[in-house]
């Protein structure tokens, strides 16, 4: 057992715990009210549970009192670790603890708006000064019980919110890297809470924190090229609008080509974003490549099996081909005008998705 010296600390541990286990036999010991009644010819009646109470809040108010540096941790730890302390004590200092962290959680809300770097400094602080006070709530009344459950939601969700804000207080700050910090934050809210609908709560943020700082370096990496950006955008969108067709499809794609060939000079030739606007491009071309082809070989299919149906195949594919030769001529044309937009599309710098997807096509055209 540890005994804190004098000088540092004007009390002894052994001596509390024999203090408090001596008060709680006198307090309630029928001698005690024998002795009263003798002396004063009255009968004594005393409320001793309350008398008792009353006691051991004056000792837990004086363990309370070591607040620098957090001293009453180690000193209230080391009084609890003797099996004889009495549980209603325990329990005292449980709801002392319940209460330093109410008041923690109150500053941080009151502190929320005071400042971008004040909003995390206060998560950490909230964090470090809680968690040693949790986790003892949690030796004395146990895992499964409400209020070690509901004052660790409490912490975790006021952690939550304060990484939540800073989030909001860096949005238009470009000169800020909110990230790792809020990760950090987030880490720190998921280790706390421990109810269900808390967790949930919990994992939801995480998602949309994620999702915000996804966005956000989106955002900062399209800010180089925002420019090119932009061009690629307003041309996909005129294509979009214009008339269909191989000449507007290649158009599109010789027009987009120089702001791409800009953006992989400045953000390099396997950038996401970069590869994510020529697949962009690509996919354009390719799907109004398909909306042009496909109802050629539906009208081609078509006709065929009108006439398979009257006579033989061999037949039937001389008459298709005498009766349709205008159809399958501009099948024809179309396939090998969509084999060279697809070639064309492969030379881009693509993400494997795409490329995959025109490669299988060009091989079904052929």
């Amino acid at each position: 057992m540890r005994h804190y010296p004098l000088d540092k600390y004007p009390i002894d541990i052994s001596s509390i715990v024999l203090s408090i286990n001596l008060v709680e036999k006198m307090i309630l010991s029928d001698y005690l009210v024998d002795f009263v009644a003798a002396i004063t010819d009255n009968t004594y009646e005393p409320d001793a549970r309350i008398t008792l109470n009353e006691y051991f809040v004056i000792i837990a108010e004086t363990l309370y009192s070591f607040d620098q540096d957090n001293q009453e941790i180690e000193l209230i730890d080391d009084l609890l670790e003797h099996k004889t302390l009495p549980p209603t004590f325990k329990t005292i200092i449980a709801q002392k603890d319940i209460d330093y962290i109410l008041g923690l959680i109150e500053t941080s809300k009151q502190e929320r708006n005071a400042g971008v770097w004040q909003l995390i400094s206060q998560a950490e602080v909230l964090s470090s000064d809680s968690l040693p006070r949790i986790a003892r709530i949690e030796n004395i009344l146990g895992v499964d019980n409400a209020q070690y459950v509901s004052i660790s939601d409490k912490v975790g969700l006021e952690i939550l919110q304060c990484g939540i804000d800073y989030l909001y207080e860096c949005e238009d700050d470009t000169s800020i890297d909110p990230v790792d910090d809020c990760r950090r934050i987030l880490d720190i809210a998921k280790n706390v809470v421990k109810g269900k609908l808390a967790k949930q709560r919990v994992e939801h943020n995480a998602e949309e924190i994620k999702e915000w700082v996804t966005d956000r370096q989106r955002n900062l990496k399209i800010e180089p090229v925002q420019e090119y950006y932009d061009e690629i955008q307003e041309r996909l969108e005129i294509f979009e609008s214009g008339e269909s067709g191989f000449d507007s499809i290649n158009k599109m794609i010789k027009n987009s080509l120089p702001f791409l060939l800009c953006i992989r000079d400045i953000l390099g030739a396997k950038d996401d974003l970069y590869l994510e606007l020529s697949s962009l491009v690509a996919n354009q071309a390719f799907d109004s490549t398909i909306d042009i082809l496909n109802p050629l070989i539906k009208a081609v299919n078509q006709q065929y099996e009108r006439y398979s149906k009257s006579t033989n195949s061999r037949a039937a594919s001389m008459l298709h081909y005498l009766e349709n030769q205008e159809l399958i001529s501009n099948l024809n044309s179309a396939k090998w005008r969509s084999k060279g937009v697809i070639e064309s599309l492969l030379n881009l710098d693509l993400d494997k998705k795409t490329q995959t997807r025109l490669k299988i096509n060009l091989e079904k055209i052929k």
